[in-house]
């Protein structure tokens, strides 16, 4: 989708879903400046992104895993990494987001 907002072209592109920390992530690009944002489909409770990594031996046996409960999912935009935090996507939010994509 292209936005066409104070002289300058705004390009909201599709990057892809089921990806790691996120089940789905929009960049929205501003075509003068370079600048990119990002949205990220997350669980509504998520407020940042962590990698959790487990180790297990062959000799020990494996933890079932349970399976988790159906999640909510929403849009929150996100800061970039490596500390990742979230913030709800709403109306005032983003026209923030598009003003901070344009100005840098």
């Amino acid at each position: 989708m292209k936005l066409f907002f104070k002289g300058n072209t705004i390009l909201i592109e599709p990057i892809g879903t089921l990806l790691i920390g996120c089940q789905g992530r929009v960049d929205v690009i501003s075509k003068e400046s370079g600048n990119i944002e990002r949205i990220v489909l997350v669980d509504e409770k998520d407020q940042g992104s962590f990698l959790k990594v487990t180790i297990i031996e062959n000799d020990k046996p494996q933890k079932e895993v349970k399976k988790e409960d159906k999640k909510n999912i929403v849009w929150k935009i996100t800061s970039r990494p490596p500390k990742i935090k979230y913030s709800d996507l709403n109306q005032d939010n983003f026209l923030e987001l598009l003003l901070k994509v344009i100005n840098g």
